[in-house]
Formats: structure tokens, C-alpha cells, sequence
């Protein structure tokens, strides 16, 4: 009779638990692999941009490097211009300086860019990314006519 009596919590419990976490409003797919990993594409919330994602090694050290693209398909639907701006940046969840500046180009643009030394948001330090660094980025691409996408990076560095 026990048993059954904490079971039943503990489904109660995992259930307010999931409740209780916070929901993401997005369907963003993640890096393809089961791992979480860092290597591999990220796509847009509405199917418009692609992120190509890869870590670069060097000795203890990692950089994360990405190539933000507007899917062919959807390049017409932007407008003449696309500015691409990287909102949220976190590592090891530290919310961190952005390591991309907005960007206004032609909507066939590779909006590229890095990440290996960071410094903390509103706080002293910083550090250089490593192998095991939870990395979260959120990119939002916005159309000159109005059309947008958004693009979250949310990975574990291998």
C-alpha cells in the first residue's frame, strides 16, 4: 500500500514540476544530435534561417563558430535588406556580453560569426569556452518588410 502511495507523489511531483518549469514559446529544433551538441544546424522557429554550427579545438580551449543563412525559400519574403541581432547570449547559464553586433545586409547574406572569450553581463570576469560550456544564443532575423524568424543556439561545447 505504500509503494502505491509514493508512486502516486511522485507522479504528482514530476507533473508540477514540468508545469512549474519555465515553456519556451518556440519550436526551435535542436543540433541534431542526442548529445546536445554544439556541432550541427539549428533552425529558425518559422523554417526561414538556418544556423550552421562548429567548434573549432585548440589545446583546453573551444570556439564556437556559426553561420546564420535565410533559407532560399524564404529570401524573397525579407525584403531587400535582413538585420540579424543576436538578443540573449549565455554561457554556463551567465547571461554574457553579445558576441555579435546587429548586422544589416541583402537577405542572401552568411550573418557569421564566434564565440571564445566572454565576459559576464553587469558583473566582473569572464572566461574562454570549454568543453562541457552550456551555450545558449538567440538570434532574431527581422525582413525590411517586416517578415522575421528567430534562431536559438542552445548547446553543450564538446
Amino acid at each position: 500500500m505504500r509503494s502505491k502511495y509514493l508512486k502516486v507523489f511522485v507522479l504528482s511531483f514530476l507533473f508540477l514540476f514540468s508545469i512549474l518549469l519555465p515553456q519556451h514559446e518556440t519550436s526551435v529544433v535542436q543540433a541534431q544530435s542526442y548529445t546536445d551538441s554544439c556541432v550541427g544546424k539549428f533552425y529558425g522557429v518559422d523554417g526561414d534561417a538556418t544556423a550552421t554550427v562548429q567548434v573549432a579545438k585548440s589545446g583546453t580551449s573551444r570556439t564556437l563558430q556559426w553561420g546564420l543563412v535565410l533559407n532560399p525559400s524564404a529570401q524573397s519574403q525579407y525584403g531587400s535588406e535582413v538585420k540579424t541581432t543576436l538578443t540573449t547570449a549565455r554561457v554556463a547559464y551567465a547571461d554574457i556580453n553579445p558576441p555579435y553586433t546587429p548586422h544589416t545586409e541583402e537577405p542572401s547574406y552568411n550573418f557569421h560569426g564566434s564565440l571564445k572569450n566572454y565576459q559576464f553581463l553587469g558583473k566582473s570576469g569572464g572566461g574562454t569556452l570549454k568543453v562541457g560550456d552550456r551555450v545558449f544564443l538567440l538570434f532574431i532575423l527581422k525582413g525590411s518588410n517586416g517578415a522575421q524568424d528567430k534562431v536559438e543556439i542552445n548547446c553543450t561545447v564538446e
